[in-house]
């Protein structure tokens, strides 16, 4: 049986609170800093903007590539997708 752990994290220099299942803290922590470097990306981009905005941006991004994945070979999409899904399923408490 897994064992939930809580960790935090950092996207956009704002710390968020994560439960987690063990195993997946150095995945979670990985998509975390993938998720954090396209932020600050964006926010390179577009200084002004609220972090709000910013993350909108960054989950469009990630959308594109899930239909771009989808538009793709059949055979590794069904893997890719589902491994973006549950990634964005385990930062879902990011947003909350």
């Amino acid at each position: 049986r897994s064992m939930k752990k809580s960790i935090r994290v950092q996207i956009l220099d704002r710390e968020y609170p994560l439960k987690i299942e063990e195993e997946t803290e150095s995945r979670t922590r990985d998509i975390v800093a993938a998720v954090d470097a396209r932020m600050q990306a964006i926010r390179r981009q577009l200084p002004t903007e609220p972090d709000l905005t910013v993350a909108v941006m960054a989950a469009l991004a990630y959308g594109e590539e899930i239909e771009a994945i989808r538009s793709g070979s059949a055979s590794e999409e069904k893997e890719i997708v589902s491994q973006i899904e549950s990634m964005l399923r385990s930062l879902s408490t990011v947003v909350e």
